[in-house]
């Protein structure tokens, strides 16, 4: 995630200006431009496909990968999952996979490698070149003075374009196919119903300056959508999608082709065995359900700990064009029109910041969105399993212990999926792949 505290509007990652590679290009198009006027943006087209769909970059993710795809079968529904595969993971999710070929449940996924989406060696290391090494150092959370290694440099520069390369080239491809709204986060988030905290737990974080009257700032709309939040369904009890079509073309779903969304982030702090144990029954392994396992969150609606957002396109709404530049963008919103419907003024944000020493980071305001994403660190196991510069001891303890209050909107997804599935089915689907059954350190 970006770990950065810097005031950013649109990150353009050092003005990079390249578009996809003409090769890629034209595979992606199937050797025609088409779509290419993104006017009709505001403009419900009913994708042809149920359900939803999902972009997710894995490396030696299967102990989380049981937990991530059931959960969003049963909470979005996910019914089309891209999954691509990092060349030096260790591990394959193929078995984790195949498991759902077993059962006639409707999860259609494709599994990618990179040549799949990475474009010819020349304009990959143009790309990775552009890529600053003080933006490592602070999402490592290390000091001007810290030294990284030559590959560690080239693991991150490396990851940051995979990374944008990969969602422009599946984004392209669940279009062709008909999909409508995809979810981009990774292994260790999940996307729910962004229920109002009853205990008011919530940082309002206001900064509207200039862009009082764009109309994604209207109080009216601001309005409707804090008295949708009061009235949202739980988790997993209603999907996403049903939810969607139940508003019948309201905001924010009629104008956010992109929709940012906010996320909590909760620790290494663990629930007590009498909470777990009760929302789980017989037969499943609690250690390897984040989402029931930690509860413990940072504090709601705050920049620090929970960072920047995570997105939720409607890939039928934006056009191929529009799909090329997200090399331009960013992981966290990758297009031009995730950041139209968050209007923020970045000249008011840098005065704060250099009069008052107030940092206000372009997120998306926890109160204003009706979905989030919740970010669990995990075991420290789990989390020093994937070779990342970024991940070290230091910065899993500094997150780990972070302790705002605790939440359980995530949980009724569980018992939802196994009424939903069966018993049996549930326990082959979340049984964790041989390699993870050690014990947590």
């Amino acid at each position: 995630g970006g770990e950065s505290l810097l005031v950013k509007n649109v990150n353009l990652e050092s003005h990079e200006a390249n578009f996809t590679s003409n090769a890629a290009a034209e595979k992606v198009r199937g050797g025609s431009i088409e779509d290419t006027v993104s006017d009709d943006t505001a403009l419900p087209i009913k994708p042809v496909k149920d359900g939803m769909a999902a972009c997710l970059l894995v490396k030696d993710d299967n102990d989380r990968l049981p937990e991530w795809i059931a959960y969003h079968y049963q909470v979005l529904p996910l019914r089309k999952l891209i999954i691509a595969v990092d060349p030096t993971s260790n591990e394959s999710p193929g078995d984790v996979l195949e498991r759902w070929k077993l059962f006639d449940l409707q999860l259609d996924f494709e599994t990618w490698s990179e040549e799949d989406f990475i474009p010819d060696s020349d304009t990959l290391q143009n790309k990775m070149n552009r890529i600053s090494v003080r933006k490592l150092k602070e999402k490592a959370n290390l000091g001007k003075n810290d030294e990284v290694t030559a590959e560690q440099i080239d693991m991150f520069r490396r990851h940051i374009v995979r990374q944008k390369e990969f969602i422009c080239q599946c984004l392209h491809s669940l279009k062709r196919s008909g999909w409508g709204w995809t979810l981009l986060v990774d292994s260790d988030e999940y996307l729910l119903f962004n229920s109002v905290d009853r205990g008011n737990l919530e940082r309002k974080y206001p900064l509207t300056g200039k862009t009082v009257g764009n109309e994604y700032n209207n109080p009216e709309r601001l309005k409707q959508i804090n008295e949708m939040r009061l009235k949202l369904p739980q988790t997993g009890k209603t999907t996403v999608m049903d939810y969607i079509d139940e508003q019948n073309g309201s905001v924010p779903w009629i104008d956010e082709p992109c929709m940012p969304l906010p996320r909590i982030f909760f620790g290494a702090l663990e629930s007590p065995e009498s909470v777990t144990s009760d929302a789980v029954p017989q037969g499943f392994d609690v250690n390897s359900l984040s989402t029931l396992r930690y509860r413990k969150h940072s504090e709601k609606g705050a920049f620090k700990h929970n960072f920047y957002d995570k997105s939720l396109v409607d890939v039928s709404r934006i056009s191929h064009m529009a799909l090329d530049n997200i090399t331009l963008y960013n992981a966290h919103r990758p297009l031009k029109e995730c950041y139209d419907v968050r209007p923020f003024d970045d000249t008011l944000a840098i005065r704060k910041w250099e009069v008052e020493g107030k940092i206000f980071s372009n997120i998306t305001p926890l109160w204003r969105s009706l979905l989030r994403v919740n970010h669990y660190l995990g075991p420290w196991k789990s989390y020093s399993r994937r070779k990342d510069p970024r991940r070290n001891l230091k910065l899993y303890n500094d997150l780990g212990n972070v302790d705002y209050g605790s939440d359980d909107e995530i949980v009724p997804w569980f018992s939802s999926f196994i009424e939903n599935v069966g018993l049996e089915v549930a326990k082959k689907l979340l049984e964790l792949p041989d390699t993870s059954n050690d014990d947590d350190d």
